[in-house]
């Protein structure tokens, strides 16, 4: 939560309806968590994500590697 408020984004934690491959990885007792970046037309042929939105997804991974390095 913290590299997504460096990096400018508000934070809102939603329940997704368990639909996500993060729970293999609970189920394998890894700790995960899901960054939404916008994705438009989830699972359908028209499924997009906005080039500036995955920059900003680029700019929060460095912030979270960021926060764990120190």
């Amino acid at each position: 939560m913290s590299a997504l408020e460096r990096t400018g984004h508000q934070v809102s934690r939603v329940a997704t309806g368990g639909g996500s491959d993060a729970n293999a990885f609970l189920a394998a007792g890894y700790d995960a968590v899901l960054l939404a970046n916008g994705t438009a037309d989830n699972h359908t042929p028209q499924e997009s994500v906005p080039a500036a939105n995955l920059t900003a997804m680029v700019e929060v991974c460095e912030a979270i590697l960021e926060g764990a390095a120190s």
